[in-house]
């Protein structure tokens, strides 16, 4: 039986989630964004701007997910489970022997799903949900799902403004997960629809941003500037709608690319590479055009780092995953 053709205008889709992630990352933990909040400017407001829009990357990461659905499978956990570790763990040594890591952080990647990836813990969280209520969420009616997603909104934002966290993080990628089964299920909109949609989210962004830049009000910018912010919620579901509605098309070159769209997740966010990313950034003024671009050479680096280190860590995947299997039978 034939593989489906992959949409490589999702593919895209899901490389442009991954460098918008990575500039958001790139922007919020550099000093200097604090200054920026603080200072009007041009710059400054485009900076801004670049990070707030930037939250959309981990929306539209999530709901790919959902929109391709998910089964649990006992192979595929180990081998994320095992791909983030081997990653965390070659990278931090790396860095150790090349004395720019302390052996208390190689000692902490050691123990699996240590290394900070949040949204590896979430998908895995995720994983386990499924195989118990995967079948559910696929065969639940359109109306009771519509309901389902009303009353995940109303919580999820509840606990936000509210500022409980009670593993937030997890039901934001429930949430987005499914909303994007009821949109691959049930295609709730027609583009002409999703047009609209569009001109909505931008004016009201526009709107929203321009009365941040104003007021530099708090409230404002945690409407804006948080994964979990409805006005994020908007921008992610229609750019996303608007993408999944289009003629698919097959680009080989897009479609490896972001193949390799969770290594780039994996190696900027392991904590020696994290830093040494922003010691680089602190070379070169804080420019958004130079954000954009330098986020773009880390994500064909982190790119050209898998195609290299992928088969060692597949290959040994394999084999640990065949002794354990064997382990089990005894």
């Amino acid at each position: 039986m034939m593989m489906k053709a992959r949409n490589s205008k999702i593919e895209f889709l899901r490389i442009a989630a991954m460098l918008l992630i990575v500039i958001l990352h790139l922007i919020q933990n550099d000093d200097r964004f604090q200054y920026v909040l603080t200072e009007h400017s041009f710059n400054n407001t485009c900076v801004v701007g670049l990070k707030l829009f930037a939250n959309i990357g981990v929306s539209i990461f999530a709901l790919i997910t959902g929109y391709f659905g998910m089964k649990f499978s006992s192979r595929k956990l180990f081998a994320l489970m095992f791909k983030t570790w081997f990653y965390s763990l070659c990278i931090t040594s790396a860095f150790f022997f090349c004395g720019m890591s302390s052996l208390k952080e190689v000692v902490q990647v050691l123990i699996p799903l240590n290394s900070g990836h949040w949204y590896i813990n979430a998908y895995i969280i995720l994983m386990m949900i499924c195989m118990f209520a995967g079948d559910k969420i696929n065969s639940i009616s359109k109306e009771r799902f519509k309901v389902w997603l009303l009353v995940g909104f109303l919580l999820l934002y509840v606990f936000f403004w509210l500022s409980f966290d009670i593993g937030t993080n997890v039901i934001l990628v429930l949430y987005l997960y499914c909303l994007a089964r009821y949109i691959a299920r049930f295609q709730p909109v027609k583009m002409g629809g999703v047009k609209l949609l569009s001109c909505i989210s931008a004016i009201v962004f526009i709107l929203v941003f321009g009365v941040l830049m104003l007021t530099r009000s708090q409230v404002i910018m945690k409407l804006l500037g948080s994964n979990y912010s409805p006005i994020v919620l908007l921008l992610s579901a229609t750019l996303f709608l608007f993408v999944v509605l289009q003629k698919s098309v097959g680009i080989p070159l897009v479609n490896a690319l972001a193949h390799r769209s969770l290594a780039v997740y994996l190696i900027t966010e392991v904590h020696p590479v994290r830093e040494a990313l922003l010691a680089f950034q602190h070379t070169f003024d804080f420019n958004a055009i130079y954000i954009v671009c330098f986020a773009i050479v880390v994500y064909l680096s982190c790119s050209f780092i898998d195609w290299m280190l992928s088969p060692i860590e597949m290959l040994f995947a394999i084999k640990t995953f065949h002794v354990l299997s064997i382990l089990r039978k005894k």
